[in-house]
Formats: C-alpha cells, structure tokens, sequence
C-alpha cells in the first residue's frame, strides 16, 4: 500500500512532466533523451530505449497468447498472432488514430477493472486477515527483494518506454492546463485502480500466485460470463500497450513515405510476434521490466536534477 501511494506521486510528477516537455517543446526538434540527460547518456539512452519498448512489444503478445490459453484453451500462437494482426493494422493509421483509439480504451478498462477488482475485494475481505500466513506460504514473483527499490523502478520501466509518446502528445497540446492536469488525474485513478488490485490478489493469493493472469482467473471465479468480459478488456489492456510500443519503435527510423512506414510496422510487428511465441510471458516480465527500470532510474534522475536546478536558478 505505501509502494502505490508512491507509485501515484511519481506517475503524477513524471508524466506531468513529460507532457509538459513535449509541449514546451513542440515548435523545435530537441530530442527528450539528449536534451534532459546530455549528449553521452541521451543517447545510449535514447538507442537503448527502443530496444527495450521493442521487448514490452513482445511481451505484450506473449501475454496475449497466456491469457486466451488460460481462459479458453487455445494454443498461445491463436492469441499472439490475432493481437499482431491487430496492432498491425492499427499502426498503419498513424499517431493521430492511435492516440485516439486508446483514449477511448483506457477509461473502460480501468473502470471495469476497478469494479471486478472491488467485487473480489468485497467478496474475500475476511481473507485479507489471513495476508501474513499466506505471504509465507504462496510466494507470487518479485522485481526485487526490496519493496522501495521494487517501486521505483517498476514506476521507471513503465514511463521511460513511454517517454517518445508521451512527448509526442505534448506537442499536441498548446496549453498548460491541458498537459499537466489531466497528467496528475492520471496517477491518482492508476494507483486507485492499483490498490483495489493488489487487495484483491492479497485476499485470494492462494487461488492466484502461480497464475499468468490473476486478475482474469478472479473474474472467473466470481461469475463465468464475467470473466469472459473481463478477458476482453485484458486484451484491450494488452493492445493499448503493444500499439504504442511499436509506434515508437517505428517512430525512430527516418521514414519519407507512408509506404515505408507500413513497411516498417508490419516488420516490426511480425518480429515482435515472433519473440512473443518463443519466449515464456512470466520469464519475459520479469526480465524486461526490472532491466528497463535502472534505465529509467538513470532518466528520471537527470530529470529530477535538472528541474531542482532550473528552480534554484529562479530564486
């Protein structure tokens, strides 16, 4: 719990200010990365980043693949092949669409996951007693074995993939207002919705731990039509994920045509589809995100240094 309010001032901070970059920003070509970090860390990180998008790409379908698998029995390649094909499809519409598709995904899933998460919640509070023998017990994967250094960098992988676009939607915003406000709305419904989840897989650890997706196995248990609907807002969780990683990916390559661009994108996507069959989700999420999470401990570092002397230079 101390780890989600945590995760709600930094998701509040850094995507205010990532925005709000963007916007400051949107008549020039500076480059996030270089121009926060300098010339020599901004770009090993500006090279690196993509690479490591690139694998939350992959991660994507592989967790698309697990999560059909589970509910449905499919083989996992039925599931990660029809998220490529969609993603795909989306990226040929370009940054405008994709923008507008996931703003009006995003609200739907977290409103339906907050109420499934505060159904189980509901359902299972007498169990929240039995937290500390279950702990002990059903031991679920961990980033780290420290809880701080766990939150920081799972608040680190998940907004520096996410710089690129996030600057980019900035540049789209002409006033303050409309950048950091809805920034700061933003983490605190994310660490709300994080809470009523981390309950609700605290209440029912020893139902959940070894499970790829928890969240839909408890959707399942409390009412089976529910956790089919359930499935299908986790895929629109997992698909206004993938889609923007991959834009981001394609975004690095100087593209002068629209048919290059598709070029790319789809050979980005089937790559990503590629790793996504090959690789095990469980084993990809906890490589990936930690990996990215130093990486984003070195970029949010040199953001937080730079605006405390951007303040100090201002008294």
């Amino acid at each position: 719990m101390v780890s989600i309010v945590l995760v709600v001032l930094l998701f509040s901070w850094l995507l205010s200010s990532l925005t709000e970059w963007g916007r400051k920003n949107r008549d020039n070509k500076a480059d996030p990365f270089t121009d926060i970090c300098g010339k020599t860390v901004g770009t090993v990180l500006r090279y690196c980043v993509p690479v490591f998008v690139f694998m939350i790409a992959v991660t994507m379908f592989a967790g698309a693949g697990a999560l059909l698998n589970d509910v449905l029995g499919t083989p996992t390649w039925v599931g990660a092949t029809g998220m490529a094909v969609v993603v795909a499809i989306t990226l040929m519409f370009g940054f405008r669409n994709l923008v507008e598709i996931i703003g009006r995904i995003g609200p739907v899933i977290v409103i339906v996951i907050g109420i499934v998460a505060l159904w189980v919640v509901v359902e299972n509070f007498a169990a929240l007693a039995d937290v500390p023998e279950n702990l002990a017990q059903y031991q679920p994967a961990k980033a780290s074995e420290n809880w701080f250094i766990g939150t920081i960098l799972y608040s680190t992988a998940i907004l520096i993939i996410a710089v690129p676009f996030l600057t980019s939607l900035g540049r789209e915003d002409r006033s303050l207002r409309s950048t950091v406000r809805p920034s700061i709305l933003t983490g605190f419904l994310y660490g709300g919705v994080m809470g009523l989840c981390a309950l609700a897989l605290l209440a029912t650890l020893p139902m959940v731990y070894n499970e790829a997706t928890p969240l839909v196995m408890l959707g399942i248990d409390l009412a089976p039509w529910l956790g089919y609907v359930f499935s299908i807002i986790t895929l629109l969780g997992i698909y206004s994920t993938a889609a923007p990683m991959l834009w981001t990916v394609a975004d690095q390559f100087p593209l002068k045509s629209r048919r290059t661009y598709a070029i790319v994108c789809l050979a980005l996507t089937v790559v990503a589809l590629i790793g996504g069959l090959k690789l095990p989700f469980a084993e990809l999420v906890g490589f990936v995100y930690p990996s990215i999470g130093y990486f984003g401990l070195v970029f949010f570092g040199c953001l937080a240094y730079r605006q405390i002397k951007s303040r100090l230079a201002h008294r």
